[in-house]
């Protein structure tokens, strides 16, 4: 079996989007969960920003669209962002 190097160092390094560090007990596959994680609430968070006017009933569908996406990320074990929790 190789060994794939830049695969390694990346895991060793956290240089992946989304990444903040590998902490010893977490396994890769968790930790690329919280990459994928915290890369789609900041790409979510970002879009809702670019949104110009919202109206009541888009404000309540975004409100029930981030507490799914909050419920699915609670169910991988990594929440949303604070930042996009409080928007």
């Amino acid at each position: 079996m190789t060994s794939n190097t830049p695969l390694s160092r990346a895991f060793r390094q956290a240089v992946f989007p989304g990444s903040s560090s590998l902490g010893s007990s977490q396994s890769p596959a968790d930790f690329l969960l919280g990459c994928i994680s915290a890369s789609t609430c900041s790409s979510y968070l970002s879009y809702i920003s670019s949104i110009p006017r919202l109206t009541p009933t888009s404000c309540r569908q975004l409100a029930v669209d981030i507490s799914y996406l909050g419920d699915i990320l609670d169910d991988l074990g990594h929440p949303l962002s604070p930042e996009l929790s409080s928007a």
